[in-house]
């Protein structure tokens, strides 16, 4: 299958409201931003492993995985039920939220779990108010179909 390469346009982040069944909201705003997974590695160098001239080299095991810090970069709107003091972002510091992430073109979503970090806002003369938000992930992506 040849490769189908796609802009990140479109890219769908919801946020879920804690409730049972859980009901999902689109994060309104968001612009550009980055999702890692990292494996930590674990050193088991011994008296036994290979060596380069004389020198042991260093063997490693991957250890856990780490879903890195996301930094979701949003313009920001103080009456937006997401981003707002009451339901929104700004109310969820501290908290572990559930979240959907769903690619453009895509009909599947990746669910994680995330503590919300925290948050700051910008107010630049000449350009619109924007909002960092800081998410941990600190479960693993979950890939399902997205009905």
């Amino acid at each position: 299958m040849p490769l189908e390469p796609r802009l990140g346009f479109g890219v769908i982040l919801r946020m879920g409201d804690g409730e049972t069944p859980e009901v999902f909201s689109e994060i309104a705003g968001i612009r550009d931003f980055d999702v890692e997974e990292n494996a930590e590695l674990v050193e088991t160098t011994n008296h036994g492993s290979a060596t380069s001239n004389g020198v042991p080299f260093r063997e490693y095991i991957a250890g856990p995985i780490d879903g890195t810090e996301i930094t979701l970069p949003l313009i920001y709107d103080y009456n937006e039920a997401t981003h707002n003091t009451s339901t929104g972002l700004r109310s969820k510091k501290g908290q572990r939220i559930n979240f959907e992430l769903v690619e453009p073109g895509s009909t599947k979503k990746e669910s994680f779990t995330a503590i919300v970090l925290n948050f700051s806002r910008s107010y630049p003369v000449g350009e619109v108010m924007a909002m960092d938000v800081t998410l941990k992930p600190v479960t693993p992506f979950v890939e399902a179909d997205d009905t």
